[in-house]
């Protein structure tokens, strides 16, 4: 749906789903990865030197490790994922960068993440991180689950991190669209859990959310660039926000 050459036969018949009931899908896909390309600029202009970004699929173009690095060649950041055929594709991606790796890794066993050989060489966990979980949280359905997860990332987080998170959301979607979405969406192998933006609000506890708080992503720092793709930011399917650790 970005528009990229980085996916497979699987992605292409499930995007096809998709945009049969939700036409709209490919913008909201462009628009949320403008929130992660606003989030990542927002945290180098804070200060931020290193990125975790969990579940993040193939670092393909205009991915943290560019964005980050256009704005300062010194950042260092590190891709999570638990797909095994992303983190193949992502390590030849990134081969030529000794500034940026990929590993696999499930953000259920978060010590294993930390303990990795490329994290201990990339992060210094004493140091301010920006720390990116988008549309990541949505896979989890289970809000025990989900706050737990959480807990141990901030409390592995230094004083002035920042988390980035983005997650899907059916507010404001028409009744007859969410209907037919939420069928879609539950027949597949990792079924999504929409959440609210009061909901999705509430993943930031403990944290100090940065202004404009959670709104839909195309609204957070916009830089005029999603309104030529987007009328309504409602549409964006999915709400965001960014928040310190103080």
């Amino acid at each position: 749906m970005l528009g990229g050459c980085h996916h497979f036969e699987p992605d292409r018949i499930v995007a096809e789903q998709i945009l049969s009931i939700f036409p709209q899908a490919r913008m909201a896909a462009q628009v949320n990865r403008g929130f992660l390309r606003r989030a990542v600029r927002f945290m180098i202009e804070s200060g931020i030197r290193q990125f975790l970004d969990i579940g993040s699929g193939i670092p393909a173009t205009g991915n943290v490790h560019e964005v980050a690095q256009e704005r300062c060649p010194q950042a260092r950041i590190l891709y999570v994922d638990m797909d095994p055929v992303a983190v193949a594709h992502g390590v030849e991606i990134l081969a030529s960068n000794d500034r940026a790796a990929m590993i696999q890794g499930d953000l259920r066993q978060l010590p294993e993440i930390f303990a990795h050989r490329e994290a201990r060489r990339l992060l210094d966990l004493s140091q301010p991180l920006g720390l990116i979980c988008g549309a990541v949280f949505h896979f989890f359905p289970e809000e025990s689950e989900v706050r737990s997860i959480l807990s141990c990332l901030r409390q592995s987080m230094a004083t002035d991190s920042q988390l980035a998170l983005s997650h899907s959301t059916l507010d404001g979607i028409p009744l007859e669209i969410t209907q037919t979405a939420e069928r879609l969406y539950a027949s597949f192998k990792s079924p999504l859990r929409h959440r609210s933006r009061v909901e999705v609000e509430a993943l930031f506890d403990g944290l100090e959310l940065v202004e404009p708080g959670v709104v839909y992503s195309a609204s957070w720092h916009p830089d005029g660039s999603e309104e030529l793709l987007f009328g309504d930011p409602q549409l964006s399917h999915a709400v965001a926000g960014v928040a310190r650790k103080r």
